[in-house]
């Protein structure tokens, strides 16, 4: 992180900025861009969040046929977090979505976890428990809808049930007006 540029004295990365307009209106533009946001130093391992950021405006003609570009709205169209302490190792996104088919209007999340073991960051490494989850809300024409799920794995969740056969973890989760596919 460039420890020059700071938002409430926290390190911060602007980057990855784009210009794209809308297939449905060719006089909407939106600016895109991704910041980053150091929330520990990185001595003490660290903790980084990211965020995606919308500018929407559309192209104005003015009495001269002129064309300017005028604000319309800001948005967050998502993020990332990412965790990193010895026994410790997370990561964390959320997106928002509006007019998708079939959600319609709402947002999802997703998390997963590992606790209890060294250099979790890396590939290939195992702690004693992950943790992994997700969520999906929203509401399409007034229909409200969510889906939670999680599973639960890891080491210490490992058991013998007779010999050969082994539980290595469970899951679950819960859901309201929605039911899956297929399974």
């Amino acid at each position: 992180f460039d420890d020059q540029t700071k938002v409430m004295n926290f390190p911060v990365i602007i980057s990855a900025p784009t210009l794209n307009t809308s297939p449905n209106n060719p006089d909407e533009l939106a600016f895109n861009f991704k910041v980053m946001l150091n929330l520990v130093s990185q001595n003490d391992n660290g903790v980084e969040a990211t965020a995606y950021v919308s500018v929407l405006g559309d192209y104005k003609r003015d009495i001269n046929g002129a064309r300017h570009w005028k604000y319309k709205s800001l948005g967050l169209i998502g993020g990332y977090v990412k965790v990193n302490f010895p026994q410790v190792y997370g990561e964390g996104n959320l997106c928002f979505f509006e007019d998708d088919e079939p959600y319609g209007k709402g947002f999802s999340a997703g998390l997963s976890v590992e606790l209890f073991g060294d250099e979790l960051d890396k590939p290939g490494t195992q702690g004693k428990f992950k943790l992994e989850m997700m969520a999906i809300f929203g509401n399409t024409d007034g229909y409200r809808y969510f889906l939670v799920d999680g599973f639960l794995t890891g080491k210490a969740v490992r058991f013998e049930i007779f010999p050969g056969f082994f539980l290595d973890g469970f899951g679950g989760g819960v859901f309201h007006n929605m039911e899956p596919a297929s399974y």
